[in-house]
This record gives structure tokens, C-alpha cells and sequence, in this order.
């Protein structure tokens, strides 16, 4: 056999493998379909059991704004106040316990929190300062540790293995948009093979989901239907969302400010916030909705905000069609996820409601909610979905 056949038996088969495997790869991913969205669905179909929490107990002189986010750490919560800038610390029963309040430019302070998570590992807490540092807690409030990026960014996550991921929007000719910093400081750029990841104005701080039990990182871009896995540094499409008969109202185009298409009757639309929660079997995204265009059937009063959960055992469900079988339902606000929990922030509309209404709720201690409320509490609802 001539030098020319031997070449074409053994190159084109591998070529046609290394298709196969890219095709294999593009295609690897679980299709979500907003047309299989139960309608009739209620609480009891997906959620174990609900709980509350009260934040209660602050000193005198403090009080939350506003939490973007809550983080859970073995003894307890954390409260991300971004608009005062404060992280506050309580335990597991919501009894007040410290703050970070640390604006300044010394070697332990920030100018402004950008982001925040939580840290397994080591038990630390990490702060991204909108002046480009990254700086470490302990929980017991102490700086540990202040780093100058070498990169600017927008979102920070911390995954199995202790080390920071982060998000940014690349500069003009810069490739490198998901990446970890390495020794002296480096870069260290996460694969993003064929995607495309844009950087985004877009106001959202859930960009990052770490899936339990699990290596993987999910994340998730505003205006976009991909929702994709960061693991062993490299970027992989992992779900992606067909809106079916709504896929003509889905913007997938960059809206700076949505509030104004959602007012317009003759702009109707979907669009993804790129916000993204992950539980044991579920994930949560979050969509906006155009007053004529969202899934719900209830409340009666439009709610622009929809959290869409996924679960390959129990399928797809909208919070806005999910029925409380109590005949409460407070407004969703997920502000976190841990375990198989997600951690809804109750709105001072929904706790003014549980006040004049003297709806009896209760701790997972046995107190009565009613009973711990006081000028400068929050009210957490933890629901815990079926495995």
C-alpha cells in the first residue's frame, strides 16, 4: 500500500472523529422549554417544607437599605446591604451577631462593594471592591487580606476548590472575560472554546451559581437564552432556553433600561436577567416581562420579575403560576441558594401584609414571626425543594 493511501485510511477517519467530537460537544446540553412550563402547579409539587427567618437585633444607629445578597455559612446568614455597603452577620436564628462597615483606602477597608461571596473553603468571605481589589473576612469580621486585580470586574464566585472566579468586561481586543488569578498575580483565563461572551452594563449580581455537591460552576449573561458551566477552566453550554410560542417576544437584543419596555403596551417582550440560582435538583433563572407577556396566571397584580425552575426529575415550573397551598403567597425575591434551600427576601410590602393580617408564621424553632419583628428586621422565607 502506497505512502498516499496509507495517509488518507489513517487521516480521514480522524477527521471525522474530531467532528463527530466537536458536534458531540456543541450539542451536549439540556434543551429548557418554556412550552412545558405546568400551569396548574403548586407548591407542594416541588417544595418540602417553608420556613422563616427574622433578622432581628441590631444595634442602635443601623438599619438594612436594601440586601442584594444573602449568603450562607454554617452558623448562619449573611446580608449584603448594597446601598449602605455593609455586611451584616447573623446566626442561624436570625439573632443579630456583627457587621462589616470598613469604607476607607487602608490596607483592610474598600471604597465600595461590588460583589461578595462565600468561601467553603477556608470559611472566609471575599469582597470585590468596585477599586479594583479583592479583599478576604474572616467570620469573625477581621481583614485578612487585600489584592490589587489585575483585571477589572464585575462578579466574583468561589468554587470547590478555593479559588475566585471572575467575571469582567474585556477590554478592546482582549479575549479574556472568565478568568482566576494565578501566582504573581497573573491571569489565568478560563477556555471559552467557540462561545461568545460579551461583557454587560446590565445591573444583575447572580451571575454565578456554584451546583452543590458538584465542581461546577453555572453562569448566566443577561439577554441571553445560554446558561453555561465553567469547569476544569473551560467554558461548556450547559442548558439553554426555547421560549417556544413566546420566542418572538424574546429580546435577546441589549435593552439599557427594560423598566421603560415593560411600561410600553406596544413593546412586548422577555428578557433574560442573568441572574442564576442552583440547588441540589433545581436551577432558578430569572426573567423580565412585558406587562402582556409573562407566564403567570396568579397574582392578579403584574409582577415584571419571573423565576423559572428546572429540575431534570420534577420539569419546569414558573413562580408565577406556582400555587401556595397555605394561600399566602409572598412575592419571590431570591437573594441565594444553598443545599437544596432558596432564600427569598421578603418585600416590607409582604411583611406589612404578615402584620396586618396577623398571619401566624413560624420559626423553625417554633416562634411566632409576629413576635420577633421590630423596626429593623428582615423577614427571610427558606424553601426547601424536593430532592
Amino acid at each position: 500500500m502506497n505512502r498516499f493511501i496509507k495517509f488518507i485510511l489513517y487521516v480521514i477517519p480522524c477527521l471525522s472523529l474530531a467532528c463527530y467530537d466537536e458536534v458531540l460537544e456543541d450539542k451536549y446540553f439540556t434543551e429548557i422549554s418554556m412550552d412545558s412550563i405546568r400551569v396548574n402547579a403548586s407548591y407542594s409539587d416541588i417544595i418540602e417544607e417553608v420556613n422563616y427567618v427574622v433578622l432581628h437585633g441590631l444595634p442602635d444607629g443601623e438599619g438594612v437599605l436594601h440586601f442584594q445578597k444573602i449568603l450562607k455559612f454554617e452558623n448562619g446568614f449573611i446580608g449584603w446591604d448594597d446601598h449602605r455597603h455593609v455586611l451584616y452577620f447573623y446566626d442561624n436564628d436570625g439573632k443579630y451577631i456583627r457587621h462589616i462597615h470598613a469604607i476607607g483606602a487602608g490596607p483592610r477597608e474598600y471604597v465600595e462593594i461590588g460583589d461578595v461571596c462565600y468561601s467553603n473553603k477556608d470559611s472566609t468571605i471575599q469582597l470585590l471592591d468596585r477599586a479594583h481589589f479583592l479583599l478576604k473576612y474572616s467570620l469573625e469580621g477581621e481583614g485578612i487580606s487585600k489584592t490589587k486585580l489585575p483585571e477589572l470586574a464585575a462578579n466574583i464566585i468561589v468554587d470547590s476548590i478555593g479559588e475566585t472566579v471572575f467575571h469582567s468586561a474585556p477590554k478592546p481586543g482582549d479575549h479574556c472575560v472568565l478568568w482566576k488569578i494565578g501566582q504573581n498575580n497573573t491571569l489565568n483565563c478560563v477556555d471559552l472554546g467557540s462561545h461568545k461572551i460579551y461583557g454587560s452594563a446590565a445591573y444583575t449580581k447572580q451571575r454565578f451559581s456554584q451546583i452543590p455537591l458538584s465542581e461546577k460552576i453555572i453562569f448566566n449573561m443577561p439577554h441571553s437564552d445560554i446558561i453555561y458551566s465553567i469547569h476544569n477552566q473551560e467554558l461548556h453550554k450547559e442548558y439553554v432556553v426555547n421560549y417556544g410560542e413566546k420566542s418572538h417576544l424574546n429580546g435577546n437584543h441589549k435593552i439599557d433600561h427594560p423598566v421603560d419596555t415593560y411600561r410600553d403596551e406596544n413593546k412586548p417582550g422577555i428578557f433574560s436577567l442573568g441572574r442564576i440560582f442552583s440547588t441540589k435538583s433545581f436551577i432558578v433563572f430569572t426573567q423580565f416581562n412585558n406587562q402582556n407577556s409573562g407566564y403567570w396566571h396568579k397574582p392578579t397584580n403584574v409582577r415584571p420579575i419571573e423565576y423559572i425552575l428546572y429540575s431534570s426529575n420534577y420539569g419546569t415550573f414558573s413562580s408565577h403560576n406556582l400555587q401556595d397551598d397555605k394561600g399566602h403567597f409572598f412575592y419571590w425575591r431570591l437573594r441565594g441558594a444553598y443545599d437544596n434551600v432558596l432564600i427569598h427576601y421578603l418585600s416590607q410590602q409582604d411583611v406589612n401584609r404578615i402584620i396586618d393580617e396577623q398571619i401566624d408564621l413560624r420559626t423553625p424553632s417554633g416562634e411566632r414571626v409576629l413576635d420577633l419583628l421590630d423596626n429593623n428586621s428582615e423577614v427571610l422565607m427558606l424553601m426547601k425543594l424536593k430532592e
